[in-house]
């Protein structure tokens, strides 16, 4: 009997609570409503009064009839959407809901009307918790105007979101698989904006993400050896790239889906290219005996390279110099802790996905270009000898590298003390072992070969 009554108070103490919950539905509908009227009316008022004053006529001409008055023309009230704002908007919110609004100022002439009825006109596109805050949260002066106002709501969000976390999301942004370059660009602009980068580095920040986001291999190959990269020309070389298409003759584009890298020899010749793959063919692509017989080709033309002469690169022996692309790491934030990075920018290097580029430049002369997050290190060496560098800190290095088979060993002293680089070159990609003498800690970083240079 006891947990009978129990069950009856809680099923009536629910259906109150469920009644009172539609009762303030109802009110909060009703209050909305009846800001609406009021906007409605406000702007209706507003509207009346953008009136042009007649025509002055002439002193020479007092017996021409008047012009009548013109009236400018206007959209209906009812054309022009009421952009309202509630409390769970993000910053990224707000700034679309701040252009709306601005355009809703310019289409409604809401300028025209008094500071205190601009105001109340903004209250009116506010929910109760934006407008509780407007109230009893921020400082507003008296006599400010609508900007200072939305101003002021924008620092508001600004500060209950760490700068660090939007960093974060810029830094790690990448280009999704089935993402277009400018959906990417936009993407990463748009996240930016709430990055309070300094203007004079913003356009490097937009350049850097674009080549350690971009999944187009022939794009970052290009980006990566050009001497003087700016944003401008890596967006060109994108777009570019982009806009490749393979053509048959006399018929339509053929769509390119993939590519992969291969060493092709014939005879004594040998030569690295690339394979693309292509989804469909819609016309003609003709073999050697068509093309003979056509007399597109002379009868003593070489015939299609037979399969079993290509040759993987770990037949025709190692090669060292590529681009490789960075996929996972292990007990790095440990190693970047032993050698004094700080906490920031160790957490920033940990999420990236740098792009290593290795060129043989001859004479046991190597250049290895690494593109990450904070900054591009560019470092040239010959085997054997020493060379100056420095860490990400900024304190200088004395470096000595040398080859042992299909590996880079790099010996590294600094204030920091010891570290040894090792760089294990495989067909796949690249292993790297990051080594910090004086503490015994170890890392490792794996990279996936893009290309073979």
């Amino acid at each position: 009997m006891a947990d009978n009554a129990q069950l009856e108070r809680l099923t009536a103490l629910l259906a109150q609570q469920s009644e009172q919950a539609a009762q303030r539905e109802e009110r909060l509908a009703e209050q909305a409503a009846q800001r609406e009227e009021r906007l409605a009316a406000m702007l209706e008022r507003a509207l009346a009064n953008q009136v042009q004053q007649p025509i002055a006529r002439s002193e020479t001409a007092v017996t021409e009839s008047r012009q009548p008055a013109a009236t400018p023309a206007k959209l209906p009230s009812s054309a022009i959407s009421t952009p309202h704002l509630t409390s769970s908007a993000s910053l990224k919110e707000f700034g679309t809901w701040r252009q709306k609004f601005d355009d809703f100022r310019l289409l409604t002439h809401l300028e025209t009307l008094p500071i205190a009825e601009q105001k109340a006109a903004l209250m009116s596109l506010l929910d109760d918790e934006w407008t509780r805050t407007l109230r009893y949260s921020l400082q507003i002066p008296s006599e400010a105007d609508l900007k200072t106002v939305i101003d002021m709501m924008e620092a508001h969000l600004r500060g209950q979101r760490s700068i660090i976390l939007d960093r974060r999301d810029f830094y790690s942004r990448v280009q999704e698989p089935d993402e277009t370059f400018d959906d990417f660009v936009s993407s990463i602009k748009e996240i930016a904006a709430y990055c309070d980068f300094c203007d004079k580095c913003a356009d490097d920040q937009y350049r850097d993400r674009i080549v350690v986001g971009i999944r187009d291999e022939e794009a970052l190959k290009r980006m990566l050896h050009e001497p003087k990269l700016t944003l401008q020309r890596a967006v060109d070389i994108c777009r570019a790239c982009g806009e490749i298409k393979f053509s048959s003759a006399g018929s339509t584009p053929l769509t390119c889906i993939g590519q992969f890298s291969a060493t092709v020899t014939f005879g004594d010749c040998q030569t690295a290219t690339t394979v693309y793959v292509l989804r469909e063919v819609t016309g003609f692509l003709l073999g050697w005996c068509d093309s003979v017989r056509l007399r597109i080709l002379p009868a003593n033309f070489p015939a299609q390279i037979p399969v079993n002469i290509w040759r993987s690169q770990s037949a025709a022996g190692m090669t060292i110099p590529g681009v490789y692309r960075h996929e996972s790491s292990e007990n790095l934030d440990a190693f970047f802790s032993a050698v004094g990075v700080p906490w920031v920018p160790r957490k920033i290097m940990c999420n990236s996905h740098p792009c290593v580029e290795v060129t043989d430049e001859g004479e046991d002369s190597f250049r290895i270009k690494t593109v990450t997050m904070l900054k591009t290190l560019d470092m040239k060496f010959k085997l054997g000898e020493k060379f100056e560098d420095s860490l990400m800190s900024g304190d200088k290095t004395e470096n000595v590298i040398r080859r042992e088979g299909d590996s880079l060993i790099q010996e590294q002293d600094s204030v920091k003390g010891k570290i040894v680089i090792t760089r294990a070159f495989t067909e796949a990609g690249m292993d790297m072992t990051l080594e910090h003498k004086d503490s015994g800690v170890k890392a490792t970083r794996h990279f996936r070969r893009q290309t073979t240079a």
